[in-house]
């Protein structure tokens, strides 16, 4: 559905996808934030790069981490997500190989070797972290009007064929008209709808007191299972008039609970 006028005005530039109205609310839903892991010698044998598995014990070598960097790139992203050439040092593994838009903007990252590669069956691993402009750019194929909810689906296949395993997810709701704000946010958990397992989650309120910078909820905490983040997104780029609320929950898999793959 086109925007026009007014609405059009207001929309953050961060702004993809779909919108749709629903019962009357104008919003986009869609993902902001992806990691995940792979299995990288069923990632070898499943793409037909079998001649690479022996690379496997050398992945903490940088041209080695690299070349693997260049194969995992190519099955998972096109060419708006460009690979660096440069590795330099993981967040969680030993090497990076950082993730780019056209203009060189970081969008993720690939990282590989080290420590902490392997799965509790021994096999050795590769990590895949997307930022929001990433998760934005893997939704633009260069169609008039992509199917970001096929694009999703295609991924979530492409990780099932190689025992990929979501780390964090985030899940964004931007509501444009502002009809469920933050202190709908601040309401709902102090009537205990945020509420798990009996356990009621701490949370915060950043006030900005009437100055029209925007305020911001946090309902849990970052290294819980769900994270959730409410915040007058249109201000807090500075337009004092805005009035689009973003409502966002972090996914993160635990050692208690991995993260299904459906929630792509």
């Amino acid at each position: 559905m086109a925007d026009t006028g007014r609405e059009a005005a207001v929309l953050p530039s961060s702004n993809r996808g779909v919108s749709q109205l629903r019962n009357g609310i104008k919003s986009w839903i869609g993902i902001d934030w992806c990691a995940f892991s792979i299995d990288f010698p069923l990632f070898c044998r499943a793409t037909g790069h079998d001649q690479t598995s022996d690379l496997i014990e050398f992945l903490e070598i940088p041209a080695y981490a690299h070349d693997a960097a260049k194969l995992i790139h190519t099955f998972f992203f096109e060419n708006n997500i460009m690979l660096s050439d440069e590795v330099g040092k993981g967040r969680f593994y030993k090497n990076r190989i950082a993730l780019q838009s056209a203009t060189g903007e970081h969008v993720g990252m690939i990282e590989i070797g080290g420590s902490h590669t392997s799965r509790k069956n021994g096999s050795c691993t590769a990590r895949i972290e997307m930022t929001g402009r990433a998760c934005e750019l893997f939704e633009q194929t260069g169609e008039a009007q992509p199917d970001h909810a096929k694009r999703w689906l295609e991924l979530k296949a492409k990780l099932e064929s190689v025992d990929g395993r979501l780390s964090r997810v985030d899940v964004a709701y931007d509501d444009y008209t502002g009809s469920h704000s933050v202190a709908d946010a601040i309401a709902m958990w102090k009537a205990g709808e945020f509420d798990q397992r009996g356990q009621h989650p701490k949370a915060q309120l950043i006030d900005d007191l009437g100055n029209n910078t925007g305020c911001t909820a946090y309902i849990g905490s970052r290294s819980s299972e769900h994270f959730m983040r409410v915040y007058d997104k249109e201000k807090q780029l500075g337009l004092v008039d805005g009035i689009s609320v973003r409502w966002e929950c972090q996914f993160n898999g635990s050692s208690r609970k991995e993260l299904s793959l459906d929630i792509l």
